[in-house]
């Protein structure tokens, strides 16, 4: 074979592969897309956190409304919320009460403390006065309580719970003659 024959051969279609502005246009596409997919992905996790955190505090209602119906008379369990706490704070803290109007003592009992993680709070909280002395349940100003009677009735009202990155919304209301929780 000649020098010319063996030129033609490597220019003549047997060289292959891309030019540089192919891979750098497959790159830049590529790179979109996953900036794209990593904003959708982290919207939906704060959007199932905003979610989670409605299902935990309506089980948890749901667990302390079978709590007061099982346990004798004069107990009394409830939540203690306290709104508007959140948006500036990682976390806000909720609380699981028990309350015994015949104890000599406090008659109020912490069970137990839940956060929000990711920035939930609560934005809102507006439940019926009750007659109960819950003096020494309070931990601070502005709180708001739930409570749970064992005649299967409870405090009436709402509660409003805001995830402030994705501007969304969540309610959990409480009936007060049947002590119906619903999660909108």
């Amino acid at each position: 074979m000649t020098t010319s024959a063996t030129h033609r051969m490597r220019t003549s279609g047997s060289e292959r592969g891309f030019t540089l502005i192919e891979v750098l246009v497959a790159m830049a596409l590529a790179s979109i897309l996953i900036t794209l997919g990593a904003f959708a992905l982290r919207s939906y996790w704060i959007n199932r956190s905003l979610e989670g955190a409605r299902a935990e505090v309506g089980s948890t209602m749901r667990q302390l409304q079978q709590q007061s119906v099982s346990e004798s008379h004069p107990l009394v369990f409830g939540v203690r919320f306290t709104p508007g706490s959140g948006p500036t704070t990682a976390t806000t803290t909720w609380a699981s009460l028990k309350y015994n109007p015949n104890s000599s003592g406090a008659k109020c009992e912490v069970l137990q403390t839940n956060t929000f993680s990711t920035k939930v709070y609560v934005s809102a909280a507006s439940f019926e006065p009750t007659s109960l002395d819950v003096s020494n349940c309070s931990a601070g100003s502005g709180e708001s309580f739930v409570w749970f009677y064992a005649r299967g009735t409870a405090t009436a009202g709402s509660l409003t719970l805001s995830q402030p990155e994705l501007d969304r919304e969540l309610d959990v209301t409480v009936s007060g003659l049947t002590s119906r929780i619903e999660a909108k």
